[in-house]
């Protein structure tokens, strides 16, 4: 059984539509894999808090660079023609 929890403070806007169970599990590329099987895991094995923080800041950092990377490539080359501020 899947544990479902309502946030009723939440209003529809443009950012936000609710969507039913029902129809989530019903897309086509529905995926309810959370990249990890807990089963097998025992309770004391899993990091400290501290380590997990240091990875995700890690990953966190790669990301921020690719991402920097990415506009850097794709900033379109200035001259006196396109110059433009900003």
């Amino acid at each position: 059984m899947l544990g479902v929890v309502l946030d009723l403070s939440r209003v529809v806007s443009r950012v936000f539509k609710p969507h039913s169970v029902d129809a989530l599990l019903a897309r086509p590329d529905v995926n309810l894999d959370l990249g990890a099987d807990l089963g097998e895991a025992e309770p004391g094995d899993a990091p400290e808090p501290h380590v997990i923080a240091q990875q995700i800041s890690g990953r966190l950092e790669d990301t921020w660079r690719r991402f920097a990377r990415l506009a850097e490539e794709l900033t379109p080359p200035r001259d006196a023609r396109t110059f433009r501020s900003g």
